[in-house]
């Protein structure tokens, strides 16, 4: 009788710990960032670069010209949506460098609006887990610029 109550102990022991394994699974996907110049300046500003993982300038000539970055997010969420996925990491890239540049003379703030908020990016879905966000930079992203007094390249 000791035994089998030992046993049955055993096999209950072995179905719990193998039913109560809580592995989180941790979900991947890619996002990328496309910014495009429609106004009459030129626009320059920093983005983190994935691949060095640190900030890089980039420079965007008047009229349609365009940069793409790609970000291989964890931590993603299960079933992410464009609308619900990536807020954190467009202000993880781009939020701390949202000074854009216009010329030597002038800049623009685009901080907590404009290109850091994932509402103003047109978004694409290309599958399930990669999603593709917009932002086409206009003459009114350009309004409200500021004087730099000869320090822009500080900013």
């Amino acid at each position: 009788m000791r035994f089998l109550i030992i046993g049955i102990s055993m096999i209950a022991g072995l179905l719990f710990t193998s039913c109560g394994n809580n592995d989180q699974i941790e979900y991947k996907m890619t996002v990328d960032f496309v910014y495009v110049n429609q106004a009459n300046n030129t626009i320059r500003f920093s983005i983190r670069e994935p691949a060095i993982g640190d900030s890089i300038d980039v420079k965007l000539n008047p009229k349609a010209q365009s940069s793409t970055f790609s970000y291989e997010i964890s931590g993603a969420p299960k079933n992410p949506t464009p609308e619900n996925c990536c807020q954190g990491v467009l202000e993880g890239n781009i939020a701390p460098y949202s000074i854009i540049i216009l010329s030597d003379e002038l800049y623009v703030v685009h901080e907590n609006e404009k290109s850091v908020l994932i509402s103003n990016y047109k978004d694409n879905i290309i599958s399930d887990r990669h999603f593709w966000y917009t932002y086409t930079f206009t003459e009114g992203d350009l309004e409200n610029a500021l004087p730099c007094n000869g320090d822009c390249d500080d900013l």
